[in-house]
């Protein structure tokens, strides 16, 4: 089974989108909303949408992304934690697939599917990097001179081009939190999902 985890603030109708393409992908599934809207009225639209199996908690006050995901998790039963922002809507059989590839390879810890910026799935978005001082200063220098702006954006286009047309997993430094499936033992070991130390994180 697959705990899946969204985290509503202030965006009740993207995330009932969100738990309708959850319903439409047809495994038995946990769904876990945390609400940080603060908000009588999100809480009413979202109770109004969810599907049978949704559990929505409702913090006393705005925890943070973080805080709130720990919190989803702590009560999470199934084998694999699928994070899932509410701005995103979930293809049909994409659980599915991401499950197939964690049971197929035990190395693998966490997967993440191809994202799009359209419903056709024509426009895809380019693989997560990791965030680094030398990557923010590979930025700054981009930005400032063209030659090096040109050759960093052929680099990157380059490699983006090579994951999104591989027919097998690609191992990548970084996944996007916005639609990310973690083995739960592995979150269990390491002590949760985020530092809760952080109330929002750099990409969101």
């Amino acid at each position: 089974m697959v705990s899946i985890i969204i985290v509503n603030y202030n965006s009740s109708s993207l995330t009932c989108h969100a738990l309708e393409s959850l319903a439409a992908n047809g495994l038995n599934n946990e769904i876990i909303v945390v609400d940080n809207s603060e908000s009588s009225l999100e809480e009413s639209k979202l109770r109004s949408c969810m599907p049978e199996n949704t559990k929505l908690i409702v913090p006393e006050k705005n925890l943070g992304f973080g805080k709130a995901c720990n919190l989803a998790m702590n009560s999470c039963e199934g084998e694999y934690v699928f994070l899932l922002n509410p701005d995103t809507y979930l293809a049909s059989g994409s659980l599915a697939l991401m499950v197939e590839a964690l049971e197929g390879d035990a190395s693998i810890g966490a997967v993440s599917p191809f994202a799009f910026w359209d419903t056709e799935y024509k426009f895809h978005f380019p693989p997560s990097q990791m965030q680094s001082p030398l990557w923010e200063i590979y930025n700054s220098i981009a930005f400032r001179f063209s030659f090096f702006r040109d050759v960093f954006s052929e680099y990157f286009y380059k490699k983006s081009i090579k994951t999104i047309g591989s027919q097998k997993p690609v191992k990548q430094k970084m996944l996007s939190g916005g639609h990310i499936m973690v083995r739960k033992s592995i979150l269990e070991e390491i002590g949760g999902l985020f530092d809760e130390g952080f109330f929002m994180y750099y990409e969101d």
